[in-house]
């Protein structure tokens, strides 16, 4: 059995992880030394193979890019059962080529992952914007902030968008509560942000601090939104607090990526990663 996790060094802030490697105990390994990877998928079961294999952009690829783009190196089987080991400067061809080629140019072993400093909050600020135009513009404006480290952003309705920022820190005013998300008991982060923004003026903001971990893996509960499909199929459960506290262990994003499939809802449904340029995604949008 290839092993799910290796060794941290601090010396290169590096870290050499098995591609079955899930992004929650790569944070868990790294952590530990104050480091972190630059681009942690925010879902904890993601493997950094599937990662690698795949192209995976969160809210910091802004800054860093797609998680590919922070491997330093990765070993990879070929068809023919040799074992290559790919950089930028060796078999570069063939490293570039993997990124994203979903595993049909070989299997990825093993992988050194960059690593970046790590603190114990993420400020987090909530801008309100109520169109799709102001959601693009403010997006730009926070991507060259240079003390941002992640972006992202919800829209609700056409006239109801949040952009949102995190900052990595290690103080957090004392009249700031911890927020958190991984409780059975907190609300699933998407609703959350509805509810704390919905009655903000456009162009408000709301500040809040939330643990590191929580803010990385925040949409793993409901896996964003798809959640709500759940009540959606099973329309005597009420979509409310309790139940969701209920059902809690089914709102996680591994049973419910199961859950979809096995009840063929997943049948009725497209979901797409799409990347736009930005003149042309209002557009698209609307």
């Amino acid at each position: 059995m290839l092993p799910t996790k290796c060794a941290t060094s601090t010396s290169s802030n590096s870290h050499i992880a098995s591609f079955m490697v899930l992004q929650a105990l790569l944070v868990e390994a790294t952590v530990p030394y104050g480091l972190l990877p630059p681009v942690v998928m925010e879902f904890p079961w993601i493997t950094a193979g599937g990662g690698f294999a795949g192209t995976s952009g969160e809210s910091s690829s802004f800054r860093n890019g797609f998680f590919n783009e922070t491997v330093n190196f990765a070993e990879i089987i070929l068809g023919n059962g040799d074992i290559i080991r790919t950089s930028r400067e060796e078999h570069e061809d063939l490293f570039h080529g993997a990124a994203g080629a979903s595993g049909t140019l070989g299997l990825t072993t093993l992988m050194q992952v960059r690593l970046v400093e790590a603190k114990q909050f993420v400020k987090t600020t909530y801008h309100r914007v109520d169109s799709v135009s102001t959601a693009i513009s403010t997006s730009k404006q926070c991507f060259e902030k240079v003390d941002v480290d992640y972006v992202d952003g919800i829209l609700y309705s056409k006239d109801h968008g949040v952009v949102i920022t995190g900052e990595l820190t290690n103080i957090k005013p004392g009249d700031y509560p911890i927020r958190t998300f991984s409780n059975a008991g907190d609300l699933w982060f998407y609703l959350h942000v509805k509810e704390q923004t919905e009655s903000l003026p456009p162009s408000a903001t709301i500040t809040e601090y939330i643990p590191l971990s929580e803010y990385l893996f925040r949409y793993d509960r409901a896996a964003f939104w798809v959640g709500r499909q759940g009540y959606t199929y099973f329309k005597t459960v009420p979509f409310n607090r309790f139940f969701r506290w209920l059902l809690d262990d089914y709102s996680h994003t591994r049973t419910l990526y199961h859950a979809l499939h096995a009840n063929r809802i997943s049948d009725q449904f497209v979901v797409q990663d799409l990347a736009l340029p930005y003149d042309t995604a209002e557009a698209f949008v609307d």
